[in-house]
């Protein structure tokens, strides 16, 4: 028995015994626990944030991708859109050009009729005139005519009187 005394009291002062005591405390604290309930729950809670991570990676991804085709389709967009605008910007310059054009077409016209209106009426005028001007040196000079030559007035009212005798009424 002396000799199982020795050997208890080489255990107890070992750490061979404190390590398995320690181990069974260990072992009871977990079991009263649940220790390895809640370390599973936490290790499925992280695996779930790392698959939860892993597809909001992919959907990043996608997104980065999707994007990246829209803005590479954008700038050829905007160089299409610019060209249309600048295809419109010329096609209405023309037609304002054109119909400028023509209205001014038109004025001309206008302008050169009214212009030529009062080019008659002017003629017109310095037509009346100028037959004034005529009858009235012709009257001056058959007044002067007869006046120097009163034969004349004699025969002017004869050559009338047979006129208006061959018109017959």
């Amino acid at each position: 028995m002396d000799e199982l005394l020795k050997f208890w009291d080489l255990i107890v002062k070992s750490n061979t015994f404190n390590f398995a005591i320690l181990v069974m405390i260990f072992a009871i604290v977990t079991s009263k626990l649940n220790l390895g309930e809640k370390i599973e729950n936490i290790k499925n809670e992280i695996v779930k944030s790392i698959e939860n991570a892993k597809s909001e990676k992919e959907r990043a991804s996608e997104f980065l991708s999707n994007t990246s085709k829209d803005v590479a389709n954008v700038e050829n967009e905007v160089q299409e859109r610019l060209e249309k605008a600048a295809i419109h910007a010329k096609n209405t310059a023309d037609s304002i050009l054109e119909e400028a054009g023509k209205k001014a077409s038109r004025f001309e016209q206008g302008i050169s009729r009214t212009i030529e209106a009062e080019e008659k009426t002017i003629s017109a005028a310095l037509s009346k005139q100028t037959a004034r001007a005529a009858i009235e040196l012709a009257k001056e000079h058959i007044i002067k005519t007869m006046d120097e030559n009163p034969e004349l007035h004699n025969k002017f009212i004869s050559d009338s009187i047979d006129e208006l005798d061959r018109i017959k009424f």
